[in-house]
């Protein structure tokens, strides 16, 4: 018996061609094809998680480090591309840059981050976030149907080498938020609690990316929203210094609440039209941040937690401490994959540095640079 043809072309394997000997074998490959790097094959499968993932890399020197818990930490301008809602919290005009070397070299992406306050306790971000995958070898891959593999040999792979491939990806998220400061009830000479912030945003999030195929350009494109909310309270108050010394803030973050489509044109999907759709799945983040003021062991100590949602659930925790004023130190764990990294900080500038032992390989660079106003 002849087995039943599926209509599908099977996933290909991809070896860098980079320059860098990364070890990695074909099952890393394939795993960096399907979960992290989102390279495009032939786009023939029933769900394709390509270009969507690309939007799921982190963002932030300082929370990549901290293990991507960067929902409950609005910081600095890079916050808003986790919580929307996070640019209500940052009262100085900010902008940054970043770079970052991904698994040994075998991807690049970038940040620029902008943030503003205006009035009415209103603030508005925006992050532009370019991605390049590198060149990406092809191999051959069964092609035809089944009884044409069968008779016609020159249909067969044979394991040789195909041509090369990259992707371009770029993504904007540009976000408006809002703070309202609610006054909380307490004892006289009491200082539990004080304050309670709450803030809100939307993002408008637009992604376009374009692969590279034996000379040809398929073009991806997406526009969603995302929206969020994050409510800080403080539990004591420092009358010397005049400022909350201890609080607690909790973020919530929805991403992709309105239901789409990546829209890829150019690209046969197996019945003959000339565009496929990739669904774009949404995400939950919930996360719990506390933070210390007071000196502790000579320090300033955050502690952050959050959970995210999307095909299934994972846990990140990080911590920092910052020292002088100036240097800050961290940790964390992203899903059970250990990340580090440290930060300086000197009048309004910043240089936040990150560390991460990624499945697929360690991404050993991850600087970011930054001013504020």
């Amino acid at each position: 018996m002849v087995p039943e043809d599926t209509g599908k072309v099977p996933l290909q394997f991809w070896e860098s061609d980079l320059g860098v000997s990364t070890g990695l074998d074909g099952r890393k490959l394939l795993l960096l094809l399907l979960v992290i790097i989102g390279q495009m094959a032939y786009l023939t499968a029933d769900e394709i998680r390509y270009a969507g993932e690309v939007a799921n890399l982190p963002v932030g020197a300082n929370i990549a480090a901290m293990g991507n818990t960067g929902v409950s930490l609005p910081l600095k301008a890079t916050s808003s591309y986790w919580n929307p809602a996070a640019a209500s919290m940052l009262s100085d005009t900010e902008i940054s840059v970043e770079y970052a070397n991904l698994f040994l070299g075998l991807a690049h992406h970038g940040v620029v981050a902008f943030h503003l306050p205006i009035q009415n306790s209103m603030a508005v971000s925006a992050i532009w976030i370019p991605y390049y995958s590198g060149l990406i070898t092809a191999w051959d891959s069964l092609s035809g149907t089944y009884l044409e593999r069968l008779h016609n040999p020159d249909l067969r792979s044979d394991g040789s080498a195909d041509g090369y491939f990259y992707n371009a990806n770029n993504i904007l998220v540009l976000s408006l938020a809002r703070l309202f400061s609610i006054s909380l009830p307490r004892a006289v000479g009491a200082a539990l609690p004080r304050t309670a912030d709450i803030g809100a945003g939307v993002s408008f999030r637009g992604l376009w990316q374009t692969t590279h195929i034996d000379e040809k350009v398929r073009l991806g494109m997406n526009a969603t929203l995302d929206l969020g909310l994050v409510a800080r309270v403080g539990l004591d108050y420092d009358f010397g210094n005049r400022e909350v010394s201890r609080h607690l803030t909790l973020g919530l973050s929805w991403r992709n609440v309105v239901p789409s489509h990546v829209v890829w044109t150019h690209s046969d999907d197996g019945s003959g039209q000339r565009e496929y759709r990739e669904p774009v799945h949404t995400v939950q983040m919930y996360g719990l941040s506390y933070t210390d003021l007071t000196g502790l062991a000579g320090a300033d100590w955050t502690v952050s937690a959050s959970i995210h949602r999307e095909y299934e659930t994972s846990y990140h925790m990080g911590l920092e401490g910052e020292f002088w004023d100036a240097v800050s130190f961290r940790v964390g764990v992203c899903d059970r994959v250990p990340t580090l990294g440290a930060g300086i900080r000197y009048r309004n500038y910043y240089l936040d540095y990150a560390f991460r032992f990624d499945r697929l390989d360690v991404s050993a660079v991850r600087v970011n640079l930054g001013l504020k106003l």
